[in-house]
């Protein structure tokens, strides 16, 4: 290559990376836009079944119509969910962190980068979101993910907050529908004693294991022995069971349990525990017609756990496990429809259902349909019935949406199906994806809204 080649790729590259930069810019700026446009009014407040739903940013910056945000999220081609934290990291900066919004703005710092430090500042007070700003404006492209954890904990100190704030601990699980390995992500925050405590039951478990004759690595081990602790839960303590009064008509009040698992002063008893045993359900499920009944390379295709894919190998292995206990379900065949007389799916419909879409429907969303309402297509209130076929599962925010916000759907195929927004956006969701729909100007899809009750599932 030669140099002047190598001169135009770093050119271009660097044009690449302006364009970049400015087009994340210009989305927040639509962020604030949209939420300028769209601010939660006094009767919206008192429609909200929880008014925290509309907070998007930290404390100080004004409350968008949590409704709207599906809207949104779905013009950019992504879930509700993060809908919700590109408008609150925009406004986060563009009302507690002035001096980075600044710098945002004229792309001496990408928009990336700022919305990164937004993430963090948001439980912090005013006060100590103004101090982080002053304290990173000039060094956070530079800034590691633990500097800007310490900045964000000195901000707490140095402002009279507690330095742990219980708010910001969590554990996640991710469990991936696109890959068959068997496996699930786990990640979160915890507090240092408890991450301490943790970490030391995990080595202890890797130990015990290694002298079971594991010859895993440590760290295979430790996730055996986090699996055990699950299975086990041996460090909860039995719940006391409460006095009876003298009369023994009734009961009196149970006796409280201290931080300490010590009850009215005295220890706790903690009873050992053997391992719970392990409960597989399996289901044969016949597959539509047209489902390739092979994966790639000709191996079989997956089975599923829930809406999870398995293979028969990890099936064995599990069921090989001491204590496994195994229930084998009836078949289901997709090619057959379900249905009922009655308002409420029976459980085989709702396990139909689900097997046919494995997360909610709406537009991006991808909220496993285990925890989703089972919505009747065409409501039940104006002629739809009950059957696989009129039935979609959708997560509780989207049923919300579709039952009182104006989105509406209908079903064009075994697993397709057309949305329209309130604002006159189409959508297709054709399994897993979402398109924008493909026939010119918006349709209105499906009747006007009723007040349709919610199918918990």
């Amino acid at each position: 290559m030669t140099g002047t080649h190598i001169v135009d790729q770093h050119a271009a590259l660097r044009a690449a990376t302006t364009r970049l930069w400015e087009a994340l810019r210009d989305r927040l700026n639509g962020a604030c836009a949209w939420a300028d446009t769209h601010p939660l009014t006094d009767q919206l407040v008192d429609r909200l079944a929880d008014p925290d739903q509309a907070v998007t940013g930290g404390e100080g910056t004004p409350l968008v119509d949590p409704a709207s945000v599906a809207e949104f999220a779905a013009l950019l081609g992504k879930p509700t969910g993060a809908g919700f934290r590109i408008i609150g990291e925009a406004l986060e900066l563009r009302h507690r962190l002035p001096r980075l919004w600044e710098r945002v703005q004229s792309l001496e710092v990408s928009a990336e980068d700022g919305c990164r430090v937004a993430a963090r500042t948001m439980s912090l007070s005013p006060t100590a979101a103004r101090w982080v700003d002053d304290q990173l404006v000039h060094f956070v492209g530079a800034l590691s993910t633990s500097q800007l954890e310490r900045t964000v904990e000195a901000a707490k100190t140095s402002t009279g907050a507690p330095a742990e704030d219980e708010s910001s601990v969590f554990v996640h699980l991710v469990h991936d529908r696109s890959n068959v390995n068997g496996h699930s992500r786990l990640f979160g925050e915890l507090s240092r004693l408890d991450a301490l405590e943790l970490d030391q039951a995990l080595q202890h478990g890797a130990e015990l294991q290694k002298l079971w004759g594991n010859q895993s690595s440590v760290e295979v081990r430790r996730a055996h022995a986090l699996a055990e602790l699950a299975r086990s839960q041996s460090m909860l303590p039995p719940l006391p069971q409460p006095p009876r009064s003298d009369d023994g008509d009734h009961e009196v009040e149970p006796m409280p349990i201290s931080p300490d698992r010590s009850v009215n002063g005295l220890p706790a008893p903690v009873e050992p525990r053997p391992p719970a045993p392990r409960p597989i359900a399996l289901t044969l499920i016949l597959p539509e017609p047209g489902a390739n009944p092979a994966g790639t390379s000709g191996h079989p295709a997956p089975g599923r756990l829930g809406n999870l894919p398995v293979t028969a190998e990890q099936v064995a292995i599990w069921c090989g496990a001491p204590g496994a206990q195994i229930t084998v379900r009836p078949v289901i065949d997709l090619n057959l429809p379900e249905s009922t007389d009655c308002y409420a799916p029976t459980d085989r419909i709702r396990e139909h259902v689900r097997a046919t879409h494995p997360t909610c429907v709406f537009p991006f969303c991808d909220v496993p349909a285990e925890r989703a309402d089972l919505d009747h297509i065409v409501p039940f209130d104006a002629g739809g019935t009950t059957t696989t076929d009129n039935l979609a599962p959708l997560c509780r925010r989207h049923h919300r949406l579709k039952t009182h916000h104006g989105w509406r759907y209908r079903r064009l195929g075994a697993r397709l199906f057309g949305w329209s927004s309130p604002e006159g956006e189409s959508y297709l969701r054709d399994g897993p994806r979402t398109l924008p729909f493909p026939t010119g100007p918006a349709r209105r899809l499906g009747p006007e809204p009723i007040d349709e009750p919610a199918d918990t599932g």
